[in-house]
């Protein structure tokens, strides 16, 4: 008979996941984070299971729900993320048993798949339990140096940028982009603010304006203690997007210059819009598995609908940094 017991979690265990986050982590979880990332969601709560010891926390994970767009049509995804255990507990099963259990409950929510970014360690448990590996999901990086020589070259523009803090209600009008042969985020203002409330980064949002001054693109971007600037989102939305794009990531680069940031940086799969429009930005990229700018994160897939292909077919989704929850 088993030493552990399981059962899904609540608002009320956030001390137990807190203490095993620290455990496994080796990291004490900033006030409020865990509260924020699975309980704060307007897209609604996550789900979270766990595993006991005589009482005590010592294996969870999550899935966190997400509103997406899936070939045009709403459907709330489940973000498979924080799989973790304690450590005198691993090897033991938890985590296979922790995977079952919430696949279990996605069943009964009649949820079609569920997806993952995670290490390459993780993923060879998660294929062993029936998910697919999609790709990895690439480090594309623009050292300082290589910043100032752009910027020396760059010919001046007559674009108009303003630059804020929050979200607060600079995007309640935008026309946020529903593609409609792809699966991606579906962004709004609310699920915008709760993405950049997230504890451990700081953000800042860049919004390009027309002549009228209406906002017709933005680009958003996090910075932490690592002395790098993300982009974790960008838009356009006019017949001139690739223009203002440029304009928004060439901004955001000023910003990294003028502050001193090592460099930036933004996440992107093979195959997709942003990993072919980061590439022509002249962002450099490690395509290996080892040795500086790597492959960092593996993209992967749970289908509960096997006979629907077009769910593990990498070309249909767009994955950015504002996919990665920045763990």
């Amino acid at each position: 008979m088993s030493q552990y017991t399981y059962r899904i979690l609540s608002k009320d265990d956030v001390g137990a996941i807190n203490d095993l986050f620290t455990a496994a982590f080796q990291l004490q979880p900033k006030d409020n984070f865990i509260r924020w990332k699975y309980f704060s969601n307007p897209a609604g709560d996550a789900l979270v299971a766990g595993a006991f010891y005589k009482g005590q926390l010592v294996g969870s994970g999550a899935m966190i729900p997400e509103m997406m767009s899936v070939f045009s049509q709403q459907e709330v995804v489940f973000k498979f993320t924080d799989l973790m255990t304690h450590p005198e507990h691993q090897r033991k099963g938890l985590s296979k048993n922790i995977n079952a259990l919430l696949k279990e409950e996605g069943k009964k929510i009649n949820i079609s798949f569920i997806y993952t970014l995670c290490s390459n360690v993780s993923t060879k448990s998660f294929v062993s339990n029936g998910w697919v590996f999609m790709s990895k999901v690439f480090n594309f990086f623009k050292p300082v140096s290589l910043l100032r020589i752009s910027h020396l070259l760059k010919k001046r523009s007559n674009m108009s940028f303003s630059i804020h803090h929050s979200i607060d209600h600079h995007l309640d009008d935008y026309p946020f982009q529903n593609m409609q042969d792809r699966i991606h985020l579906m962004k709004s203002p609310a699920f915008l603010k709760w993405r950049t409330a997230n504890p451990n980064f700081s953000y800042r949002l860049i919004c390009s304006r027309d002549k009228h001054n209406k906002i017709n693109g933005y680009l958003l971007f996090s910075t932490s203690g690592n002395k790098l600037l993300s982009i974790i989102d960008l838009e356009a939305a006019s017949n001139n997007r690739k223009g203002i794009a440029k304009g928004l990531v060439h901004h955001a680069e000023a910003i990294a210059i003028q502050e001193g940031y090592r460099g930036v940086t933004a996440l992107a799969t093979e195959g997709t819009a942003f990993y072919a429009f980061m590439k022509s930005c002249n962002y450099l990229m490690n395509p290996f598995g080892k040795g500086p700018l790597k492959a960092i994160l593996d993209f992967d897939v749970y289908n509960f609908k096997a006979s629907d292909t077009s769910i593990t077919d990498c070309s249909n989704w767009e994955i950015l940094g504002l996919n990665y929850d920045d763990v």
